[in-house]
């Protein structure tokens, strides 16, 4: 590898780090509980206890038994045993996300050539850079694995195909659909083991949830496809639920445009993109929203597409190869908005407030704790981890989990009159009656403790 390849890669790694832990640090994760999940589960696993789980109530937590199947999960746990703390996964994902992206990336171009600007092209993708710091969710391991994929196919290298296939397999039992979706660029390469290799990990990811599970996926984004588009003609529903969402893809579009010179990739990511936009029935697949995961499965697709286009530009215009790659890294004045939101969390990481102190000093004090979602995923590295709003809080559950733990952060104001209202009414019984005193209020938590006998 050539020493400016292995720079960019580097910076490309170090910005897709230091974004995603800045993030978790700044207590801005996209969705805490499941983040608290899947770091809990993990720690649990290190220990040898298995995949169990408090965080939340409604998933078994096992690596069998959980909502998705993620195989990944197992196969991160050495690396946690070896730095055990939530920062190790989150860093991972950042890694994987930018410089494992434009690693595969620059798989796709022969070693002759100066990768670096297909380096810089995918790993600093607004696409890239936002699932980097999408928490952690093991969906988002489908973009290496399935660019890797594409990699092996336009190179005509099986090895490279078969570990891409076998990571997507890892990643989730969705992964069938983004294989599938490379089926035009395998067929257009005129060689029989690429597509082999290709179908045999489309038909292993159709039949290991239903070996595990007896039936295919969990959750569908949408259960009604009849109902939806009957809605969409009749003007009931707009075909733009999200504005954020056409706002992102067109971002995402623009920073990779040379994608319009591999249509065979290109296609299918739109059509993809489109369904998630027009059909989808979950919440926003966009930054700063819980559903920015789903995009997953059409990144990678519009990624390799611009590598692979980018490839056959310079190939067919060599005298003019400068003036096309600086072209195409102009394309990244899109992802502005991704930098500028990791230096807000960077700033905030380093300038912590007081609610942020507290918890980092909870992170060292054992003991089941009783938590805010946004605290949870830091305080997730224990046994015993309750998230307000994330079970039922009847009179007898409130009384067992305040006799669970032995710390408590919750609002200190009394919410207006209601169920939450009641339920804040209760915790400040019961929690006393547990021997738990409010030791200090922090940006309006209050944080609770046993007093000391």
């Amino acid at each position: 590898m050539r020493r400016a390849e292995a720079t960019a890669l580097l910076a490309v790694a170090a910005l897709g780090t230091t974004s995603a832990v800045a993030r978790l640090r700044a207590m801005a994760s996209l969705s805490p509980p499941d983040l608290a999940f899947f770091h809990q589960a993990t720690w649990s696993a290190a220990r040898g206890d298995g995949f169990t789980q408090t965080a939340l109530e409604f998933d078994a937590g096992t690596l069998f038994g959980s909502i998705h199947l993620s195989l990944i999960r197992a196969v991160w746990v050495p690396l946690y045993a070896a730095l055990p703390a939530v920062e190790t996964l989150i860093a991972l994902q950042g890694i994987a996300l930018t410089a494992g992206t434009a690693a595969a990336v620059a798989a796709s171009r022969p070693r002759s050539h100066d990768r670096t600007p297909w380096i810089l092209l995918a790993g600093l993708s607004p696409g890239a850079l936002a699932l980097g710091a999408c928490d952690l969710r093991p969906l988002t391991f489908l973009v290496p694995a399935v660019v890797l994929t594409a990699a092996g196919l336009v190179r005509r290298r099986p090895l490279l195909t078969g570990l891409g296939v076998l990571g997507a397999l890892l990643a989730r039992e969705e992964a069938w659909m983004v294989l599938a979706a490379l089926l035009p660029l395998a067929i257009l390469q005129r060689t029989w083991r690429g597509p082999a290799l290709l179908i045999a990990g489309i038909a292993s990811s159709l039949a290991l949830p239903r070996v595990i599970w007896g039936h295919g996926g969990n959750i569908a984004a949408n259960t009604d496809l009849p109902g939806t588009l009957d809605a969409l003609l009749s003007g009931q529903r707009p075909w733009i639920r999200w504005p954020v969402e056409l706002y992102f893809a067109g971002r995402v579009l623009l920073a990779a445009w040379p994608a319009v010179l591999c249509p065979e990739l290109l296609v299918p990511a739109l059509a993809g993109w489109a369904y998630i936009s027009i059909f989808s029935q979950l919440e926003p697949a966009a930054p700063q929203h819980g559903g920015l995961h789903y995009l997953s499965v059409v990144v990678p697709l519009v990624l390799a597409a611009a590598a692979i286009g980018l490839g056959r530009l310079v190939d067919r215009y060599p005298t003019r190869q400068r003036t096309l790659l600086a072209a195409a890294l102009g394309g990244l004045v899109f992802s502005i908005p991704e930098a500028t939101t990791a230096a807000r969390w960077v700033v905030r990481t380093l300038q912590p407030t007081p609610l942020q102190a507290t918890v980092q000093q909870l992170r060292a004090s054992p003991g089941g704790v009783l938590t805010i979602s946004s605290a949870a995923p830091l305080l997730s590295g224990r046994q015993t981890l309750r998230i307000q709003g994330h079970f039922a809080p009847t009179p007898e559950r409130i009384t067992t989990v305040a006799t669970e733990v032995d710390h408590a952060l919750l609002y200190a104001e009394r919410p207006p009159d209601g169920p939450p209202a009641d339920e804040w009414d209760r915790w400040q019984n019961a929690l006393p009656e547990a021997g738990l005193e409010v030791q200090a209020i922090e940006e309006g938590v209050a944080v609770w403790g046993r007093s000391p006998d």
